[in-house]
């Protein structure tokens, strides 16, 4: 009777022991599983290009003009050592790059104005009012020069209040 009573108590402490264990192991993969969540989800956001863009909407503007510049760059480049020997910028160059130059030109020159008109836009906002203006016209001229288009005040305002009113703030 004794070894009984002995073994119940030894099932009962190794039932309890067993329980304990369980639910400290049960909280540890419930934490690991709320971790693993945590993770995923900073991951999705850091790859979520929306996401992104509300976050750094000046780094992915410039982002996107160096972007156009390194591609320019390298069209330019295959377009001057076209497989015939021919260069590009020569009338005899002709190619498939030679077709889309207006164009190119065309987009280079907006995001010259898009990117210095953000520049002249934010330095102007940080400015005395009576520099803004003047500041304003030496951003556009040095735009001009360097073959940009000066976007217009009021196209980055609605713009700006575009992308602002997308992103709920």
């Amino acid at each position: 009777m004794e070894n009984e009573e002995l073994i119940r108590r030894q099932m009962a402490d190794t039932r309890e022991s067993l329980t304990e264990k369980l639910e400290t192991l049960e909280e540890k993969v419930s934490h690991s599983v709320s971790a693993i969540k945590e993770s995923v989800s900073h991951v999705k956001d850091a790859v979520d290009l929306r996401v992104q863009v509300r976050r750094h909407p000046w780094l992915i503007l410039g982002g996107a003009v160096a972007c156009g510049f390194v591609v320019e760059k390298i069209l330019l480049g295959l377009a001057e050592h076209s497989p015939n020997g021919a260069s590009a910028a020569s009338p005899a160059g002709g190619g498939w790059f030679r077709s889309f130059e207006s164009e190119l030109h065309q987009l280079r020159g907006l995001a010259l104005g898009t990117l210095l008109g953000t520049v002249r836009e934010i330095v102007s906002e940080q400015v005395p009012p009576h520099m803004a203006g003047k500041l304003r016209n030496i951003l556009d001229a040095a735009t001009a020069k360097a073959g940009g288009e000066p976007i217009p005040a009021s196209d980055w305002s609605e713009a700006q209040a575009c992308v602002q009113e997308r992103s709920g703030t």
